[in-house]
């Protein structure tokens, strides 16, 4: 690591791995919300919670995918403007989007009609997803160059390590909190830890502009970015490689995202589980990812990027089609396990693998909003068709599921099939970016840079076009 690269950036990384866990808690915190939003559940139809929704499955899917949607597209416009104004900017500027939206979607509960809380949670959803997801860019561009070359898939872990431990908290206790405090109490507790998210944006920033005088990100970095005129061609100069590994992440999250928004509701409905039941059973998935820094610190210490992305793949493709036809607790307690080890090796590798596979450092931020927008795109994409899947309540409610199990499953096999792409590609490239370990390919940086550190001038004159 270059002179200066110390303990802040560990310090960065931990106030940004604590503003992941509060944001999680309430972005997560949706899934189970689902029963008492649609009024499906006891407390609701015996009128013992008042503030109950009658909001339709569709309608909670909109919600729920909304802040999919906007995420993709600002996911992408993040990377963009992180390289016109910084990382203190546009932490400041996610912080304020993340309290004004998680205020809005509490209040929503108040509303006197479901239509009147329908679009003020939506209009909440939005904009605290705009404030979540544009930080993840943020961090995500830090993350690139601060841990470059040495603890990239560690840091990476770490973080999304506290993203799981927000899920494993909203899953083991919105459930238990809905049944004894009811939905507006348990909303504005979810408000309180959004907001230690929000100030943790700040610091994480603050700590940024703290330190940026001695880092590398600052004499290479930001002034590379400054000569590059970023528009809509800079997207084709990311690398086959990268757009691979967009699309892989595309169906992924495109299958294991509805499993976590519909799980819930699928365990409450075909096995008659209770609300805290069902968020328990669901909440195996993030209880055994926990293991990912472990494996994020292997892949550092060892490489095999290309072992673990494709097992990350077949473990999902595995995992539902244990879960889907095999109605047994046994059976549904091995698939969600499968499915866990698999997101601990997607969290460990996929997103680490984004930085290791660019071949121009500057668009780091750019190839991380692409990859985040695809998650959330594939994301919004299904939530918005299972909906209408399990809305349909022209066929039985086994018939629903299956529809929806055959949906995700099909999306987790094309995963694999462009994972296998990927390793294929990176074969005929010489299978050295996703083999060697502790790499990334912004760690050719320093290439760039004169013997006394200042950074070298670009080839061309003006502006450069990527």
């Amino acid at each position: 690591m270059p002179a200066g690269a110390g303990r802040e950036r560990w310090t960065y990384l931990t106030h940004n791995s604590i503003s992941m866990l509060c944001g999680i808690v309430f972005q997560d915190s949706l899934s189970g919300l689902n029963g008492r939003l649609q009024g499906t559940v006891q407390d609701c139809t015996s009128g013992k919670d008042p503030s109950c929704q009658n909001f339709t499955a569709s309608q909670f899917n909109g919600i729920y995918v909304s802040g999919f949607w906007i995420g993709a597209v600002i996911s992408v416009l993040t990377g963009f403007f992180v390289a016109r104004f910084g990382i203190w900017m546009t932490s400041y500027l996610t912080a304020i989007l993340l309290f004004l939206g998680s205020t809005l979607f509490t209040l929503g509960a108040y509303c006197s009609s479901s239509g009147s809380a329908f679009a003020v949670m939506l209009i909440g959803r939005l904009l605290g997803s705009i404030g979540i997801y544009g930080n993840f860019v943020v961090t995500g561009e830090v993350k690139s160059h601060w841990f470059s070359g040495k603890e990239l898939a560690l840091a990476f872990s770490i973080f999304f390590f506290f993203g799981r431990l927000g899920s494993i908290i909203s899953f083991a206790s919105v459930g238990t909190l809905l049944e004894n405090l009811g939905l507006q109490n348990t909303l504005w507790i979810l408000w309180g830890i959004d907001q230690v998210g929000t100030l943790c944006y700040i610091l994480a920033g603050w700590v940024y502009k703290s330190h940026t005088s001695t880092r590398l990100d600052e004499k290479v970095i930001h002034d590379t970015a400054a000569s590059v005129q970023f528009n809509v061609s800079t997207l084709g100069h990311l690398g086959t490689s990268c757009w691979l590994m967009c699309t892989v992440i595309f169906f992924y999250y495109g299958a294991f995202n509805s499993v976590l928004a519909d799980g819930t509701k699928f365990f409450i409905e075909m096995y008659d589980y209770s609300e805290a039941k069902a968020a328990v059973v669901v909440g195996i998935i993030p209880d055994i990812s926990l293991i990912a820094p472990l494996i994020g610190w292997l892949i550092d210490k060892h490489g095999n990027r290309d072992v673990i992305t494709s097992l990350g793949s077949l473990l999902l493709l595995v995992g539902l089609l244990i879960i889907a036809p095999i109605p047994a607790d046994a059976a549904m307690i091995v698939g969600l396990s499968f499915l866990a080890v698999s997101f601990s090796m997607d969290i460990a590798c996929f997103w680490s693998n984004i930085p290791v596979l660019i071949t121009v450092p500057a668009l780091a931020g750019v190839a991380i909003g692409v990859a985040i927008a695809s998650e959330l795109l594939a994301s919004g994409l299904l939530l918005l068709i299972s909906g209408f899947i399990l809305d349909n309540t022209s066929n039985t409610t086994d018939i629903r599921w299956m529809n929806f199990f055959v949906l995700i499953t099909l999306f987790a096999g094309i995963a694999l099939v462009f994972t296998v792409i990927l390793l294929w590609h990176d074969w005929r490239k010489g299978g050295w970016k996703l083999r060697r370990a502790a790499g990334g390919g912004v760690d050719s940086i320093p290439a760039i840079m004169t013997a006394e550190g200042a950074p070298v001038p670009l080839p061309d004159e003006g502006k450069q076009q990527y």
